[in-house]
């Protein structure tokens, strides 16, 4: 192939690689309640966040409950996120969902030009962690994992949010 062909292929692939749909579906790791809350895993630290928004519920027109919280300095770290209870660096909503039994919930990161890292939902399903595992997190698929199953994760391309780290 002459060189003059390859190098815009080549270009055309990298561009692929370094753009992201606006809302990447499926990129947390995990969810589960504990004492009424969501709690959510990214998998890994991930920088770069300016902001998280949780929806619990059909949509945002029908009984839905909705929670966000915002980094105080542009953009910040977290790996895990108790849903009305921001970590340090984070500012929260007051109105808080206090459980996934209303139906769906999505969790949305977000970097600081809005773009989403990811966007991800659990659907029926029954989010309090096993007794005899309470550190496990719920996958979108349905399986329970602790946070020593992420390398095996990643080979089944369930991985972290695209974040800026």
């Amino acid at each position: 192939m002459p060189r003059a062909t390859v190098a815009p292929l080549f270009l055309v692939a990298l561009a692929g690689c370094w753009s992201a749909p606006e809302d990447p579906e499926g990129s947390l790791v995990g969810l589960r309640q504990v004492d009424g809350r969501l709690e959510f895993w990214a998998g890994r630290e991930c920088a770069g966040v300016a902001g998280v928004d949780v929806t619990v519920g059909e949509d945002a027109s029908t009984d839905a409950q909705e929670w966000g919280m915002v980094a105080d300095a542009g953009t910040g770290t977290v790996e895990t996120v108790v849903v009305g209870q921001p970590p340090p660096g984070f500012s929260g909503d007051a109105h808080t969902p206090t459980s996934g039994e209303q139906g769906p919930v999505t969790v949305v990161v977000r970097g600081e030009d809005g773009t989403a890292f990811s966007r991800t939902t659990w659907s029926g399903m029954d989010l309090a962690p096993p007794a005899d595992d309470p550190s496990a997190w719920l996958t979108p698929d349905g399986e329970w994992v602790t946070e020593g199953d992420a390398e095996r994760l990643a080979d089944d391309g369930i991985v972290a949010p695209l974040c800026s780290s």
